[in-house]
């Protein structure tokens, strides 16, 4: 089945917390980070929304670096999993984070959806490289 990348959306506040519920019950881990569990309210999961359309544009507080996020669907618009792209690496103490992150709930896992949404990300991952380094570099 073919997968799509679809910006955070008030549109899928219950099938996020759908599957962040399904993931907690599983005790696997839960990735990329902004993914944690199970939002209470509309207006918290909003807040995530304009916390992860900051993070993309530079307009957060410092917390979290630069990061283009999204949601993973599936032709029936059904939510698969998230990705991100970290526009530059960061590190935390000894531990140096990656570029690209993504997870697949529990209930999706092994279909070839990773493949698929990490193919899907370098292509994103090219494209963004292209836009801001263009000039300087052949992707």
């Amino acid at each position: 089945m073919k997968l799509y990348l679809v910006k955070p959306d008030l549109l899928y506040y219950e099938q996020y917390n759908d599957m962040m519920q399904e993931w907690c019950e599983s005790n696997t881990r839960i990735a990329p980070w902004f993914l944690d569990e199970p939002i209470d309210t509309i207006e918290e999961f909003e807040r995530l929304i304009r916390l992860l359309d900051g993070c993309e544009h530079g307009l957060g507080d410092g917390q979290f670096s630069s990061t283009t996020s999204f949601f993973v669907v599936d032709e029936d618009n059904k939510l698969i999993g998230a990705t991100s792209l970290r526009h530059y690496l960061t590190c935390e103490g000894y531990r140096t984070w990656g570029h690209i992150g993504f997870g697949v709930r529990p209930s999706e896992r092994r279909k070839g959806y990773a493949t698929q949404m990490l193919n899907m990300m370098l292509e994103e991952a090219k494209s963004v490289m292209k836009k801001c380094y263009g000039h300087l570099i052949a992707v």
